[in-house]
């Protein structure tokens, strides 16, 4: 990961949480689009990892 700033951090999920209806399988996709397509601040496998890691996490 890139080091960022936290205000460019804070607009970027703020964005997101503000566009991404539909739950979280939308929410997924559109992380996916924005962090590693677009921002180029994780790799695949970075994002995967994570992803992994957050569906063992009990609740919502």
């Amino acid at each position: 990961m890139t080091n960022v700033a936290f205000a460019e951090l804070v607009r970027v999920f703020g964005r997101i949480g503000r566009i991404s209806f539909g739950g979280p399988a939308t929410q997924i996709a559109l992380m996916h689009r924005v962090l590693v397509q677009e921002k180029c601040w994780l790799e695949e496998c970075q994002y995967l990892h994570a992803l992994n890691f957050c569906m063992l996490l009990p609740g919502p």
